[in-house]
């Protein structure tokens, strides 16, 4: 999937590239995961990287990631994870799953190993 950012402001892009590099590179091996265990065959063409003004203000959308038109929709601007949600229909009321993207050894990963751990 191609990177393509949608940011007002060079200075976003600046302060975000480290982090969406990082997670867009996560995103690519999960793809890889579903392609190779589930037989994933329609591929997002493309993630857009956005700020959470664009998210919010501009294409309407109170959560951090969606898709749409053959292609993935993400929020920049999380604190220390990404959290992608399935839902059951456009009113983004009820939840299907979530995916969880965190830096790997951080305090987030070691939490979320812990919770799983426990169920």
């Amino acid at each position: 999937m191609k990177p393509i950012y949608t940011f007002e402001q060079a200075d976003d892009f600046n302060k975000y590239h480290a982090d969406i590099t990082y997670f867009h590179t996560q995103i690519n091996d999960f793809q890889k995961y579903l392609i190779d265990y589930f037989q994933l065959k329609d591929l997002p063409k493309g993630v857009f990287w956005t700020s959470r003004f664009v998210m919010e203000e501009v294409l309407e959308k109170p959560v951090p990631a969606f898709t749409r038109d053959e292609a993935i929709y993400m929020c920049a601007e999380k604190d220390d994870e990404i959290v992608l949600a399935k839902f059951e229909d456009e009113s983004f009321q009820k939840h299907t799953y979530f995916i969880h993207l965190v830096s790997k050894g951080q305090q987030k990963w070691t939490d979320l190993l812990k919770f799983r751990d426990y169920l």
